[in-house]
């Protein structure tokens, strides 16, 4: 008996149709708050750049280096690329077919939002 249940966990779920929504539509959601949360944030640093100069009596120059060394730790290290959007695309289009690019591109809105 245990030989047979071992048997039927190893194989994998294979799907013949992407289901186009259900669970999809959860998916993009937190596609769309992960988008807010990492590139959001990084973008809307630029909002405080002459209150950051006028804060610490800088000239823009000096202040920018500020700005894009959180682009570089957020972006480059991974911390706001590969761990949040990379897999949160892939799941995307693992639930999308015929409205995938639709849905993506609703999703991604969230950088702007």
């Amino acid at each position: 008996m245990t030989q047979k249940n071992s048997k039927l966990c190893a194989r994998a779920n294979v799907y013949t149709q992407v289901p186009d929504g259900g669970w999809g539509w959860a998916v993009a959601v937190s596609f769309f708050f992960v988008e807010v949360f990492t590139y959001g944030i990084i973008k809307s640093f630029g909002v405080f750049f002459n209150d950051l100069m006028d804060s610490f009596d800088e000239s823009n120059s000096k202040i920018s280096w500020i700005i894009s060394i959180c682009v570089f730790v957020l972006t480059f290290t991974g911390l706001g690329y590969c761990f949040s959007f990379l897999p949160t695309v892939t799941i995307l289009s693992q639930y999308f077919d015929k409205r995938r690019s639709v849905v993506t591109a609703v999703a991604s809105t969230g950088e702007c939002f």
